[in-house]
């Protein structure tokens, strides 16, 4: 449970409750057995119920830069995915201790009933952070053990100092694309022209993919002596070489694989991966016992990479795996004096608003570390199938296990050969087959396609869950 963290100091905790939306009149694509056993799909109209933080908690900026020079890092992250015993999830940072003073609130109740005094506190953990809340009496009671066998908090992952500004797309992204050939072409065109600028010897494209981007400050000598071959450092202290025959095939032999993976969907769209956030401001006014509002609205987001670059009208969240028309996430960015005064601390993610269904839309993604792909692309935005629902069904509740060896061993086995990859297979096969039934005469084998192709969306969300079997043992 603590394998590739970054050791931290302890953190002074107040353990919060989980808070829900209800979220009404939601139109959804519902999958359910019928009389038969035999799953079926209608469309029904349904109150949802969320968990509107489900993973996340969030951290004092003091104890953030704290823990960033426990990670020896030159900058302080505003994603940490914290690991330790029975505890997990992304601790985001967070001014509570100010928002509290704002509305004139000092101390906070947790959920076994303890009062704290603000100023001591450094962390908010939520309950589904706390996987073994309901089995203590108090938080006192759990650190007693914690301290009692010197166990240690961790970091697993947390964001990068610089997001990107560029990411490689997949197939799963591209194919629930509605885009005729002309469009295809516009959305690959940006990517042949970065290949052909290499191949031809541009000397900034052929630098950049041979030596990478390196730090403004780097000097000539270090970015030479950190280049892997003779090839490029040749290129690096002479460039003209890249006008040469024999340099530009070499390096149009060495982009093959890159071309390659162009022609599977691997191509280039402004935008990145960001952790996914549920607004703070809303988890932060259910733990102070205030009415959780939060400061974003239905169909808004907040990014700081997107406001730095003019705030987009419209951007695409796509997260992984990715199997259905309808998660395709369309939302509107937006930014105004509070959001920025508040999320300061955020340079980077996306941050949600807790009035959508935008989760259901991920296939169920929570907020303890999933990762968003998001991008303005003109063609995802054009091609995104709006009207398609999102697709939900009833999950079973994982059983309550006690930790013993032999169910260890039997969870660990749950996990091992999984068929999330195969399921996914499936449903892009389907999608690619649904050209072929266009006929009046072949629409009845269309709509049992597009009706198994979101069945496939039920089965991987359940494999996912079969394979994260210690959710439940206790």
């Amino acid at each position: 449970s603590f394998s590739s963290v970054l050791w931290v100091r302890k953190p002074r905790v107040c353990i919060i409750k989980d808070f829900d939306t209800l979220i009404k009149d939601q139109r959804i694509d519902y999958i359910f057995k019928d009389a038969n056993g035999v799953n079926q799909i209608e469309e029904r109209v349904k109150d949802i119920k969320l968990n509107s933080a489900d993973g996340q908690g969030l951290i004092s900026p003091e104890m953030a830069k704290l823990w960033a020079e426990d990670m020896h890092l030159s900058y302080t992250p505003c994603s940490f995915i914290v690991r330790t015993t029975f505890i997990k999830g992304n601790l985001v940072p967070f001014d509570f201790k100010e928002y509290a003073r704002v509305n004139g609130i000092t101390t906070i109740k947790d959920r076994y009933g303890t009062v704290y005094n603000l100023e001591d506190i450094d962390v908010l953990l939520s309950e589904s952070q706390f996987k073994m809340v309901k089995f203590y009496s108090s938080w006192e009671g759990y650190l007693s053990y914690h301290d009692n066998y010197d166990l240690k908090w961790g970091v697993a992952r947390y964001n990068k100092e610089y997001d990107d500004e560029y990411v490689l797309t997949n197939y799963q992204y591209i194919q629930v694309l509605n885009l005729d050939r002309n469009e295809a072409k516009g959305l690959a065109e940006y990517t042949i022209n970065w290949i052909k600028k290499i191949c031809n010897g541009d000397r900034l494209y052929a630098l950049l993919y041979n030596i990478g981007v390196k730090d403004e400050g780097k000097t000539m000598s270090s970015i030479i002596n950190s280049c892997g071959s003779n090839f490029t450092k040749a290129i690096t202290k002479n460039s003209n070489m890249l006008q040469d025959g024999y340099v530009q095939r070499k390096m149009h032999n060495s982009i093959k694989e890159s071309i390659r993976q162009a022609k599977l969907g691997r191509i280039w769209v402004k935008g990145n991966y960001q952790f996914m956030i549920s607004d703070p401001i809303a988890q932060c006014q259910s733990a102070l016992g205030l009415e959780p509002t939060g400061l974003l609205k239905e169909k808004e987001v907040y990014s700081n990479f997107w406001k730095l670059r003019g705030s987009p009208k419209e951007i695409c969240l796509l997260r992984s795996p990715l199997t259905h028309y309808s998660e395709v996430n369309v939302q509107n960015p937006v930014t105004n004096e509070s959001l920025e005064y508040w999320y300061k601390y955020i340079y980077s993610g996306i941050i949600y608003n807790i009035h959508d269904i935008s989760v259901v839309r991920h296939a169920d993604s929570d907020f303890d570390g999933d990762l968003c792909c998001t991008t303005d692309n003109p063609y995802f935005l054009k091609g995104a199938h709006r009207d398609a629902l999102p697709i939900m069904y009833d999950k079973e509740t994982t059983p309550t296990q006690k930790i013993t060896l032999p169910n260890q061993i039997k969870c660990d086995l749950k996990g091992l050969d999984t068929k999330v990859g195969q399921i996914t297979n499936y449903s892009t096969s389907m999608i690619a087959m649904l050209p072929l039934f266009k006929g009046e005469k072949q629409q009845e084998q269309r709509v049992e396609i597009e009706k198994r192709i979101k069945l496939c969306r039920e089965l991987q969300g359940a494999e996912m869950k079969y394979a994260s079997p210690l959710r439940g043992n206790v």
